[in-house]
């Protein structure tokens, strides 16, 4: 198959999306498919191949000529696809999460070709919380987003977890859940290595080593999630090292909270900031378990997540309020950790936390997909 994935930013390890979508087309070319990777809002014009891969990308392509867009179109056209697959986040492609120019592009990709979305996100979900503003802006996103699938006609929608799911099929929207895999590939691990990027302490009692990676949640609540790790950790007579790797937006804030915790606590915290994908999965599979802001109603979203998993890790998701009411089913894995679970349980994980040999999920992953767009 000839397939055009678009989305909004291709710049590498700088959009979770984008590395996806990049790790993706890799095997689908490798399983003998041919690729077109196109982004609409990145950093750079430019048109290139890499490993057997076609590369377009745009800056503001949205808001560019009527001539410029019909350009892309013909490029597009003219690489004849068989599929063009839309990899969805509406705030990748205008600041507000808007999708009016977005569609109105995309209605002028060829005929010849189906239609495919992964919806990575949807729009803005209603909660009690949530400021007014927020709450009129996931109204018209969710009003803009339903009237343009509908009359865009995907043959083919997936989404990455049940709660997506359900909310599309509430719509009148069928979809199927196609997993995230790891965007951080597994090397070979080099301790050395790792430790050389992470501060030297002696603890008095057994020290754990917490890697969070990526951005987390703007709304964790991490004063909450610190004081449980806190109480656990008394409990279960270890000490804590928290390293945090990768790009965290707006982050700064939380991660002084933290770094303060740490310090009254005698624990350690390294905020390495981003590194390159290899010391991130040496980190990894160096560290005693992984942590994320997110409820384990939604892990299944959560591309850090993934990416601990596929690297051996038990995960704490710290994630205390719930994202949605409805009643979702809890992951059947002994990976996965809620920070709600009982004290026993998330003690003896942090006493006994058990690792397991990595293992890349990505041709697995890429050949669903692959087959149920063949159906």
């Amino acid at each position: 198959m000839r397939l055009v994935f678009i989305c909004g930013s291709l710049a590498p390890e700088r959009d979770g999306v984008g590395d996806y979508t990049r790790q993706l087309a890799r095997v689908c070319v490798e399983l003998g498919h041919a690729c077109l990777l196109v982004s609409l809002c990145d950093d750079v014009d430019e048109d290139c191949e890499v490993d057997g891969i076609q590369f377009i990308r745009r800056r503001n392509c949205l808001n560019a000529s009527a001539e410029e867009q019909a350009t892309l179109h013909t490029a597009i056209t003219k690489w004849q696809p068989d599929w063009c697959s839309l990899q969805f986040v509406c705030f990748a492609f205008h600041p507000k999460g808007f999708v009016r120019t977005l569609f109105t592009f995309l209605k002028d990709l060829p005929d010849t070709a189906h239609r495919h979305i992964m919806f990575h996100e949807l729009w803005i979900r209603q909660a009690p919380s949530m400021p007014l503003k927020l709450r009129i802006l996931g109204l018209l996103q969710r009003r803009q987003i339903l009237s343009a699938v509908k009359r865009w006609q995907p043959k083919q929608c997936h989404t990455s977890n049940s709660l997506y799911r359900d909310l599309l099929a509430d719509n009148n929207i069928a979809s199927k859940e196609l997993p995230l895999f790891g965007n951080i590939p597994i090397v070979t691990a080099s301790p050395n290595s790792a430790s050389a990027h992470l501060s030297k302490h002696t603890s008095a009692t057994q020290e754990r080593l917490v890697i969070v990676p990526f951005s987390q949640l703007d709304r964790w609540e991490v004063r909450a999630a610190m004081k449980r790790l806190h109480q656990l950790a008394t409990a279960a007579d270890v000490s804590l090292h928290l390293v945090q790797v990768g790009r965290d937006r707006n982050g700064e804030a939380r991660w002084a909270h933290i770094a303060q915790r740490c310090d009254l606590w005698g624990w350690q915290c390294d905020q390495l900031g981003p590194q390159d994908a290899t010391t991130i999965s040496q980190l990894m599979q160096h560290a005693n378990l992984g942590m994320n802001s997110t409820h384990i109603q939604m892990y299944q979203k959560s591309g850090a997540v993934r990416s601990m998993l596929e690297h051996g890790l038990p995960v704490l998701c710290t994630g205390i309020t719930a994202e949605s009411r409805r009643k979702l089913t809890r992951p059947k894995s002994a990976a996965l950790f809620s920070i709600n679970d009982s004290d026993a349980a998330l003690i003896e994980l942090l006493k006994n936390p058990k690792k397991r040999s990595p293992a890349s999920k990505q041709i697995t992953i890429s050949k669903q997909f692959i087959f149920e767009l063949a159906l």
